[in-house]
């Protein structure tokens, strides 16, 4: 669009590996762009800049000027949640809002801010009566395994071993393309099944935007190294169509970030698994004294409900909710199954890799 327009658009993406890819798909169209950096003043068909970048003072300036001649057509946030999810404890989050004095069109995306966070989200940008399109979130080529397995140092063995039986068992799998992600919910957790696995570790602390980026590229292309073990810092942005299998080892941090996780799964269309490992001790946390988020989390992993509704009636309106349906879905385990109750949820089958 920015090409056949001339109008510039300032696009703002929130994580180095999402501008990484951004970066790669406007290369390969040919479409005229740079990155703005302080005190830059040129101009571009789409300009890309940082979340953190992009509450300055100087790229605020920046964009007003461009505003001022009629050269700004829009500013484009991408995975827009994390204004919200995030904001805690990244401070660039916040000062986002501030962007909202340039006088031009806003466009939000994001695939995962569920309803309840809606009304949330308008104020911390300082929306109003915005226009907001909707759509499905689900994967009907994914299918959702949740398992219990005897203790925490057994957990992580049990994720290592079942990235290897997937790998080396697995009638679904091409080699020549396909991967694996490990998530684990701690750095030194992910540190521990990277040692079993042997393969590389994504974490914050994984060095450079540069050397992070390498350490993606390398593993990609790599024939004989399948798994990657990470952190919820591999999530938004990474883009890879040939991820078979994503397993969470203990409970995800949110229902958000599992969505978003379990999402680098299948974007070829063909069919990819899910699996959460939680200990044979784990509990949810009493209703009560549990927030929206973390309610909607452990109702996904007791499998009391088809998973599939527990994600669709989370993080859609009510017209898309929906559980999985027999030749459109694949299904997950309850649906599978049956429903049943919590002491059985540690029978439940193995992704047929």
């Amino acid at each position: 669009i920015e090409a056949v327009t001339g109008v510039q658009t300032c696009a703002l993406p929130i994580f180095v590996s999402l501008r990484r890819d951004l970066l790669r798909r406007v290369r390969a169209l040919a479409i005229d762009h740079w990155i703005w950096t302080p005190h830059e003043t040129r101009t571009a068909p789409l300009v890309f800049v940082s979340a953190e970048a992009a509450g300055t003072k100087a790229f605020r300036a920046y964009a007003y000027r461009l505003a001022a001649t009629g050269e700004l057509g829009r500013i484009v946030l991408d995975e827009a949640h994390f204004t919200v999810t995030a904001s805690e404890y990244r401070a660039a989050m916040v000062d986002l809002a501030l962007i909202r004095g340039v006088r031009t069109q806003f466009v939000y995306l994001t695939a995962t801010l569920p309803p309840s966070l809606q009304a949330q989200f308008e104020l911390q940008n300082n929306l109003v009566n915005p226009k907001v399109i909707r759509a499905s979130t689900n994967r009907r080529n994914l299918s959702y395994v949740v398992e219990r397995v005897a203790g925490l140092g057994q957990l992580l063995r049990e994720g290592a071993q079942r990235a290897k039986d997937a790998w080396e068992g697995g009638r679904l799998l091409d080699r020549a393309r396909d991967k694996i992600i490990v998530y684990a919910r701690t750095k030194e957790d992910a540190a521990a099944l990277a040692g079993l696995l042997c393969c590389p570790l994504y974490t914050a602390d994984a060095g450079t935007a540069e050397r992070k980026g390498e350490l993606l590229r390398t593993w990609l292309l790599s024939l004989d190294q399948p798994y990657i073990v990470a952190t919820s810092a591999l999530s938004a942005g990474f883009d890879y169509a040939h991820v078979r299998l994503v397993i969470h080892v203990d409970e995800p941090s949110s229902l958000v970030d599992f969505a978003q996780e379990s999402g680098q799964a299948g974007r070829d269309g063909e069919e990819a698994y899910s699996l959460v490992l939680l200990s044979r001790t784990w509990r949810p946390r009493a209703a009560e004294d549990a927030m929206v988020e973390t309610r909607a989390l452990h109702r996904y992993l007791c499998g009391q409900d088809c998973r599939r509704t527990c994600l669709s009636e989370h993080l859609d309106s009510e017209l898309y909710w929906r559980q999985c349906q027999a030749g459109e879905d694949a299904t997950c385990d309850v649906c599978s199954a049956g429903p049943r109750s919590e002491e059985h949820t540690s029978e439940l089958q193995t992704p047929p890799l």
